[in-house]
């Protein structure tokens, strides 16, 4: 695989629709669409063996959520069937795209959480980037760490990535090429892997005007021809729409790292079908490439992320003064 950094040669496709995972959807759905393999295959559907075995309990499966409205007076979840997804970094802190509709609570495979205080409002990392926070008014069991970069490159390497969204319309995985987008019934959490291509990539989001550094991963395959039309692509990942605010996860020695948040989706149009992900080639700087996927790159905001993570006293604190503060306009407002 090519590997490029910092604004490499970029290969622009006539006919590519680049969107967020959100837009003109509303609704949740599965979540990765992988190259090879069916919606409901229970390889996909399962915490990974190695991902979900070792500290937390889980993690990294167990620190995605779906992103839901929850009625507590009637215990009844999923009302809205969910906006997207987002990860525990700890704390009862949540990070998730900024283009996420807001809702009330997270669900981690049945088990609800609700967000703490909804009038406060959610915390954007930074300006004009598609990412931000929020918290919960308990502590989900498992939480992610954040990849501060210390430990080397991460393009190249195997990802793992874990989220709600959309499935693949198609019954036979082994067939279709581009792979159509399923709907809102291809409603499930899953995994699959790619790897990361570019790193440090400036990308500018058209539809809601983001900028912020990104990786960059492909659906495609090194052996991959025209002629053949794909190659192995073996647990090959893709997002689907309402995958945003989903993890993309590296294993470096014992230890697992959130190195990317899913942000923005390439899609290609199907005559008769819709949209779809076309799987081709893995190097980025060709033609005969295949769709890519953009996550926001933790490694580039990790510091500015924890600074913006306040002790549970201080965001006690903050609250309180929060709500006097409004009290305080609403007696102002009376007189």
């Amino acid at each position: 695989m090519q590997i490029n950094r910092l604004k490499p040669p970029f290969s622009v496709k006539p006919a590519l629709l680049l969107v967020g995972l959100l837009l003109a959807f509303a609704g949740p759905a599965q979540a990765v669409i992988l190259f090879g393999y069916g919606n409901n295959d229970a390889l996909v559907t399962n915490a990974p063996s190695g991902v979900s075995a070792g500290v937390s309990s889980g993690a990294p499966w167990d620190t995605v959520g779906l992103v839901v409205n929850y009625d507590f007076i009637n215990m009844i979840g999923d009302t809205d069937q969910g906006a997207g997804s987002a990860i525990h970094i700890g704390n009862g802190w949540m990070l998730t795209a900024d283009h996420v509709g807001n809702r009330n609570g997270v669900t981690f495979d049945g088990v609800n959480y609700y967000r703490r205080d909804v009038s406060v409002p959610y915390t954007q990392v930074a300006i004009n980037v598609d990412a931000k926070l929020f918290k919960l008014e308990t502590t989900p069991f498992a939480t992610a760490t954040l990849y501060d970069g210390t430990l080397g490159s991460v393009s190249g390497a195997t990802s793992t990535l874990i989220g709600w969204g959309r499935g693949r319309a198609d019954s036979d995985p082994g067939v279709t090429n581009p792979i159509p987008l399923g709907d809102a019934s291809t409603i499930d959490k899953r995994w699959g892997q790619n790897e990361a291509a570019l790193e440090n990539f400036a990308y500018v989001d058209p539809t809601y005007g983001y900028t912020y550094q990104s990786l960059v991963t492909v659906l495609g395959d090194p052996n991959y021809t025209p002629a053949s039309e794909r190659g192995v692509g073996s647990l090959e990942a893709s997002a689907n729409f309402q995958d945003s605010g989903s993890g993309l996860f590296q294993q470096i020695g014992a230890d697992w790292y959130l190195v990317g948040l899913t942000t923005s989706v390439e899609f290609v149009s199907i005559s008769g079908s819709g949209s779809g992900v076309l799987y081709a080639s893995d190097d980025p700087a060709t033609l005969d490439r295949g769709n890519v996927n953009y996550f926001f790159e933790i490694e580039e905001y990790e510091e500015t992320i924890m600074g913006l993570i306040p002790e549970p006293s201080a965001f006690s604190l903050y609250c309180a003064v929060w709500v006097l503060a409004a009290t305080g306009l609403r007696r102002k407002r009376r007189d």
